[in-house]
């Protein structure tokens, strides 16, 4: 019983040294040989001030732009107490400086726990008309045990300037080019103008619509206030005109933001290539001609005139080793096969041919080969494109550049391949010049566009009154390729001069669907009274003569586009194939106006008009533009352009101006001398 009553007596003291063992500190061992004693701690202390209103400068400043009113400042402390936070009975913060802060000192309050031994207390205090300089906050934390923790913070006050509360300028958006293509391989660059006081802390664009970044960041061009980046448009890219946000933040303590701003970029379809050769369409919208002539190359562009036969189309079907062989029959003569194609696709479109013809050229004693040549509209002239000695060749060649110079109006492309040495004759004996096709292929590659034509012009009214408006409803089809079109008109006035309407853009336009445009006009106050419509007899005025109306447009790029002042279009009364033409041989349309190009990026620009004529107008008219240069070279020396007639309308394509011509829209406007009795 005994022995029981032991071992219950040694597991309770084991039971009571576990108890002691568990309970808060400080325990003290009495009664022991040696005493251990656990001490308290004083509590930790971190503060942080709120407001920094310049975090570009160390440390902490307190701005008050208007020292009349309260700037308050907030007091956060973080306390850390090793007997846990409820150890701490009070948080106070004092604050000195170069003058007395009356709400100092202040009582910090709990707000919220961050561990069990850490806690957060925070308090405020304001500071007005004080002297400015550095002041200190400093935090006292004491506990149950009366140990005190210390922190403290520093921060400079000062009146300095108002808050900057304006956004960034963001001007000058653009993309150059302005139009790329769904390939995610073409790029563009991006560009923006952007200043502020505070300086730039961020400009960014959102590229989302083109398969890109939300946020893709353009970076300052040095030395200049531009930003910048490049884009592609992803494959599958829907076309059309995107407007892309540009996003422009200061540097400000506000850190304002400027998003009004969106940079145009135009998205094209895939580029596509069409392939002409003698698969099909022979005789019907291409031909092949032989078998020879006097010179290397011919001087025009219809000789040779002997069509093929279906067999010798036949024969140039496809490339394989059946040919359509001519052999010279007179001395001094070459023998030449010439192909014509008639090319569909509209020239604002293409922007490449690739043209390949696979034959054998031989002679019987001379240079063997052949010379592959295109014709120029616009020199009058043969280019040679590719040339080799070797009897069996394939010759290839590219025109990637003044696409509108291989093409005449009727959309004609003609090349020629001529063997490389005449007819010739010695004594009894003649050696004979050998041409044989096997194959003639010219790929297209073009980019679809639209093709807007104008089904009807109905006048809002058939009177009105000096002064008054009037709106006239344009009817268009998009023959091409989907996509955006533009519209727009003009009114030529009895003194000759021209009042241009604003462009309107369609909706986007599939294949074949129609939209009606609503062109508005003034009547001048001062208009002449009498009918406004076609030339009909001496007693009535061209004036809105819409069946002489020319539509415009403009991208032009240049390598030295800053001394680059304005664009003038010109119509030619010289023959189509003039060489030396000077301004006096012009009559002058319009002259555009360029923006101020010096502190330029952009290698481009763009622009669109409208105009019309007394005149009647017709296809055998050739148009130009001429560029106009700050140093002005004489006319003489200024390369002018080529404009064709009946082509689509375009927009922002480089290299060339197209100018489509709209026949029969002819509409009667009467203006009356009368004024309205009535509103």
């Amino acid at each position: 019983m005994k022995e029981v009553k032991e071992k219950t007596l040694a597991i309770a003291s084991a039971i009571v040294l576990i108890v002691a063992l568990l309970t808060c500190l400080p325990v003290y061992a009495e009664n022991a040989e040696t005493s251990a004693v656990i001490l308290n701690a004083a509590p930790t202390v971190d503060v942080e001030l709120t407001p920094d209103d310049n975090p570009a400068t160390p440390g902490v400043q307190v701005i008050n732009s208007n020292p009349t009113t309260n700037k308050t400042v907030t007091i956060s402390a973080d306390i850390t107490d090793p007997n846990g936070y409820k150890d701490l009975i009070s948080v106070t913060a004092n604050i000195t400086g170069p003058s007395i802060v009356e709400d100092s000192p202040v009582n910090l309050s709990f707000d919220s726990v961050v561990n069990p031994t850490t806690v957060a207390y925070t308090g405020s205090f304001n500071i007005s008309n004080h002297a400015e300089g550095e002041y200190k906050v400093e935090v006292n934390a004491t506990d149950n045990g009366g140990l005190i923790g210390v922190g403290s913070k520093n921060f400079t006050y000062s009146y300095g300037a108002p808050p900057d509360i304006i956004p960034p300028e963001v001007t000058n958006p653009s993309a150059n080019p302005p139009l790329i293509v769904a390939d995610g391989a073409q790029e563009s660059q991006l560009n923006v103008t952007v200043t502020d006081e505070s300086g730039i802390y961020s400009v960014t664009v959102d590229l989302t619509g083109l398969g890109g970044t939300a946020a893709e960041v353009m970076t300052n061009i040095p030395g200049t206030d531009i930003y910048t980046t490049t884009t592609t448009a992803a494959v599958g890219t829907s076309p059309g005109t995107y407007y892309l946000p540009v996003n422009a933040t200061d540097n400000s303590p506000n850190r304002n933001s400027n998003t009004s701003v969106s940079i145009p970029l135009t998205v094209l379809p895939p580029e596509v290539v069409t392939t002409y050769d003698f698969t099909t369409g022979a005789s019907s919208d291409k031909w092949a001609f032989r078998k020879q002539h006097n010179t290397k190359p011919p001087a025009t562009n219809n000789v040779p005139r002997i069509e093929f036969t279906s067999v010798d189309y036949n024969n140039i079907r496809v490339n394989d080793n059946t040919y359509r062989v001519d052999v010279s029959s007179h001395r001094g003569y070459y023998s030449t096969h010439r192909f014509k194609f008639n090319i569909a696709e509209p020239e604002g479109s293409i922007t490449k041919f690739d043209i390949l013809w696979d034959g054998f050229g031989y002679h019987d004693l001379g240079m063997r080969g052949a010379t592959l040549y295109i014709w120029n509209f616009e020199t009058g002239a043969y280019e040679q494109l590719d040339r080799d000695t070797n009897a069996y060749v394939t010759l290839e060649g590219t025109i990637a550049d003044n696409i509108e110079e291989y093409i005449d109006n009727d959309g004609s492309l003609i090349i020629i391949a001529e063997q490389n040495t005449r007819q010739w004759r010695f004594w009894r004996w003649t050696f004979l010049s050998y041409i044989a096709s096997d194959y003639v292929m010219v790929d297209v590659t073009h980019t679809p566009k639209p093709y807007l034509m104008v089904l009807d012009i109905t006048p809002g009214a058939a009177v009105v009154h000096r002064g008054e408006d009037i709106t006239f409803e344009i009817e268009v089809r998009n023959d091409g390729a989907p996509g955006y079109g533009y519209v727009g008109g003009a009114a030529q006035y009895p003194d000759g001069t021209y009042c241009n309407t604003k462009w309107e853009k369609t909706s986007y336009l599939s294949t074949g669907d129609a939209y009606t445009a609503h062109l508005n006009w003034t009547v001048l106050s001062n208009a002449p009274t009498g009918s406004y419509g076609p030339s009909i007899g001496p007693a009535r005025v061209t004036s809105l003569d819409f069946s002489s109306l020319l539509v415009i447009s403009v991208s032009k790029s240049c390598s030295n586009f800053s001394t680059l002042t304005s664009m003038s279009f010109l119509l030619l009364n010289t023959p189509l194939n003039s060489d030396n033409l000077t301004r006096k041989s012009c009559t002058k349309l319009f002259e555009h106006d360029l923006p101020n190009t010096s502190n330029a990026v952009s290698n481009s620009f763009a622009f669109s008009n409208a105009l019309a004529f007394n005149a009647p107008l017709s296809s055998d008219m050739k148009f130009r533009v001429l560029a106009c240069h700050s140093y002005r070279k004489p006319p003489s020396a200024i390369k002018l352009q080529p404009i064709k007639m009946n082509k689509m309308i375009i927009t922002g394509y480089n290299r060339f101006v197209e100018i489509r011509y709209i026949p029969d829209c002819a509409v009667d406007l009467n203006i009356s001398s009368v004024e309205p009795t009535s509103i």
